[in-house]
């Protein structure tokens, strides 16, 4: 069994299956929690970093940016004014 999870990769689904008693449940909704963290984690700052950056540009390179970001439907102008 040693040499099985040994070749499992560290953190899978099956290794946190055993790490858990054989309880999937609590194993998948685990595993599910760490990704969502994770992914909530690298969402919140590549935003800080857009951020950061959009807050440097001039009003010109800014009506481009919205421009492209428009044209591409990322901007929905319906939703009112800022």
């Amino acid at each position: 069994m040693c040499s099985q999870t040994n070749s499992i990769q560290k953190g899978s689904l099956f290794q946190l299956t055993l790490s858990h008693s054989f309880n999937p449940s609590v194993s998948i909704m685990s595993y599910i929690d760490s990704f969502t963290q994770s992914e909530d984690y690298r969402r919140e700052e590549l935003i800080r970093i857009i951020e950061h950056s959009v807050e440097k540009l001039t009003l010109q390179e800014l009506e481009a940016l919205y421009y492209d970001m428009s044209t591409k439907n990322y901007i929905n102008d319906s939703l009112g004014e800022i």
